[in-house]
């Protein structure tokens, strides 16, 4: 899975992306959503507004005349407008002149406005001349993520400094995931001189629920509308050490879901079809193979999940509204690859036909922390895995990581929230926070002084990895040569000890008990 924030900032490079506001709407007539489109603002967007007065901070690159975000909820579409205006005071600033802009063609269409250079009070229309050039460059290709993006990137020629650029685009959003809906949060990350604003507005009918953190100022609403004017902000001033949720600054969401209860009866129906094995499936012999040579749930489970984990590859896929639809298990083994949603149907499918209670959870690669004290939104999960329920109690288990395999030794989650996926809908969960059931790293050394504290002492240093960092520490070594392995070790423990001076190093790996490295 795969979210973004859409951020609201006075900068070089400005972001428009599909996963950011959802809604449905049929795709214009004869536009092509490959191509960027070129047209005046849409009707509903209000002017931008006037700069400040505040006086520039000294050494400035360049001043923000205005920095404006308009977000319409249609009845049956969702439209943003984005507007920036800034002034060129030195050479640093010319930056601002390589513009880019990012979108989906499968849920997006990209209309540019406007890109004017105004130099001397007199206008200069840069679109008469020059047009953006569209790329799909896949950024993330090195992580194994195909997301389906396209970069548009436009220089705008002949910029100075002293000049002001201005540029304006608007998006046009539909899901074709999860249907009419609108969600999506901005995070306002400017500072210094200039005005900033963020407007949404809904059509009639709609109900939208926003919030804003403590830091930024109350909106003006009128039932229909909420304006957050957010005039030269100074430097966002962070709690060091804070768990995130103390540290959500500037941060602007809204929603329709009513409650998580919305959004998990939402998701749940697309896992729900993935999730179904086909008569005659493969994936469904090996089910009955595993659950054939024992009767015990917990090496059932473990084996599926060595079985998921080896035999399918980790690749995102979020093409054509994959963010949040997982691919059907029979196309995930034919391609033998697939994300976490992939993965985890392929092994929820497995866990149940073996009798085992499991269910797909959505959580937050990054723990999750103030989960719970955001809008409703699917926007708060990034992963997806599968919690099965053995002997009274519960194991998240990932079938994207390597290793972690062997239940009984399974750390306990690390997730501050979860969401399971349930036709009927579910409430966010707060996992209970529990003691890891070892430690993370045993050191032991042996020290022979028996020559004389005069001469070089007989050292035997072992360390003992477990949990998350193992499966990785072997999978990085075991991808080595064996000259370069051994050197990686011994650079290791150079770094570790440094008063060590290996003449030997090994190492061993156990499934069941971690990897071993010695020197």
């Amino acid at each position: 899975m795969r979210n973004d924030i859409v951020w609201l900032i006075a900068g070089c490079v400005l972001a428009a992306n599909s996963t950011f506001v959802v809604a449905a709407r049929p795709s214009p007539a004869k536009v092509d959503p490959n191509q960027v489109q070129y047209g005046p603002p849409p009707p509903w967007a209000a002017p931008s507004p006037a700069g400040t007065a505040t006086e520039t901070p000294a050494g400035a690159p360049f001043r923000v005349i205005y920095s404006d975000s308009q977000i319409a909820v249609m009845a049956d579409h969702v439209e943003r407008h984005v507007a920036f205006r800034a002034k060129l005071l030195n050479a640093q600033a010319l930056t601002l002149g390589a513009l880019q802009l990012e979108w989906n063609p499968s849920s997006q269409t990209m209309t540019v406005n406007t890109v004017r250079i105004y130099r001397d009070g007199s206008p200069i229309d840069v679109l008469t001349t020059s047009r953006f050039s569209v790329m799909q460059r896949e950024a993330n290709l090195e992580a194994s993520m195909l997301t389906g993006m396209l970069t548009a990137s436009l220089q705008v020629p002949g910029l100075r400094v002293g000049d002001e650029v201005e540029f304006a685009y608007t998006t046009s959003d539909r899901d074709i995931t999860l249907g009419n809906r609108a969600y999506g949060a901005n995070l306002l990350l400017a500072e210094g001189a200039g005005a900033n604003r963020l407007k949404l507005s809904w059509a009639p009918g709609k109900v939208v629920h926003y919030q804003n953190s403590p830091d930024m100022p109350a909106p003006v609403a009128d039932g229909s509308s909420a304006t957050w004017q957010f005039d030269d902000p100074k430097p966002v001033k962070l709690i060091e050490g804070a768990p995130p949720r103390f540290n959500v600054r500037r941060l602007i969401e809204y929603s329709d879901f009513a409650g998580w209860k919305d959004v998990s009866a939402a998701v749940a129906p697309l896992f729900d079809k993935a999730s179904t094995l086909a008569s005659g499936s493969a994936v469904a012999a090996e089910a009955d193979r595993i659950a054939s040579q024992s009767e015990d749930p917990l090496l059932r489970a473990g084996a599926a999940l060595k079985f998921v984990q080896e035999q399918i590859r980790y690749v995102y896929v979020g093409l054509d509204g994959a963010n949040y639809r997982p691919m059907e298990i029979e196309t995930t083994w034919a391609n033998r690859f697939g994300d976490c949603k992939a993965k985890s149907v392929m092994l929820l499918a497995m866990l149940k036909r073996m009798g085992i209670s499991s269910e797909i959870v959505l959580v937050n690669s990054q723990g999750g922390d103030g989960i719970w004290e955001r809008v409703p939104s699917p926007l708060m999960f990034d992963h997806a895995v599968v919690r099965a329920q053995i002997g009274g109690r519960n194991y998240y288990l990932d079938s994207t990581q390597a290793g972690n395999r062997v239940l009984s030794l399974l750390e306990p989650t690390r997730y501050r929230t979860a969401l399971p996926l349930r036709s009927g809908g579910a409430d966010l969960e707060r996992p209970p926070a529990t003691p890891a059931v070892r430690p993370e790293l045993i050191r032991t050394i042996d020290l022979d002084l028996t020559a004389g504290v005069t001469k070089p002492g007989k050292v035997t240093a072992n360390r003992y990895i477990m949990g998350d960092t193992a499966p990785l520490f072997n999978a990085q070594l075991s991808a080595l040569p064996t000259d370069q392995r051994d050197r990686s070790l011994r650079a290791y423990w150079a770094a570790q000890d440094g008063w060590i001076e290996p003449e030997k190093v090994s190492w061993r790996y156990d499934d069941g008990n971690r990897p071993v490295s010695r020197a």
